[in-house]
């Protein structure tokens, strides 16, 4: 959805120190926003869906962005150590599994922005009200 894009994009720093990584990029549209708006960053959309997966890779032929890749690999085997902002909309339950890694490996100052779900205990910095669907928010968090 366009306007969830739009309040994700807003939600970013103006600043990153460190990669960008979408968790579950999908069809590669908002991994190809944040290699736009952050071109001196890297990039990286990660996906294990085979379909949406090779549609972004062809979508990033067709609009290159030299910082920008999409990897088909299991997030959950990747290093967050580099990461200064991390995209994602899964589900809670992944969120969950996801959040001792996140609070491990990111740096200090790095980010999580995360699209309707939640970390069960981390709290977010700040919320903000998707007012087009039922009750949703994004989550910003932020490494200490």
């Amino acid at each position: 959805m366009p306007q969830v894009s739009a309040l994700l994009m807003n939600a970013c720093p103006a600043q990153v120190q460190g990669n960008i990584l979408e968790l579950g990029s999908g069809w590669g549209g908002l991994a190809s926003k944040l290699a736009r708006k952050y071109p001196q960053n890297k990039v990286i959309g990660y996906e294990m869906s085979f379909v949406p997966y090779y549609v972004s890779v062809i979508r990033s032929i067709y609009s290159p962005a030299k910082n920008l890749s999409f990897v088909q690999k299991n997030f959950y085997d990747v290093s967050f150590k580099e990461a200064g902002l991390v995209m994602c909309y899964l589900s809670n339950p992944h969120m969950a599994k996801l959040e001792e890694k996140f609070l491990r490996e990111l740096p200090k100052g790095a980010q999580v922005i995360s699209s309707t779900f939640h970390c069960p205990q981390w709290k977010p910095i700040r919320t903000i009200d998707i007012k087009r669907l039922f009750n949703a928010q994004i989550f910003v968090y932020e490494q200490a």
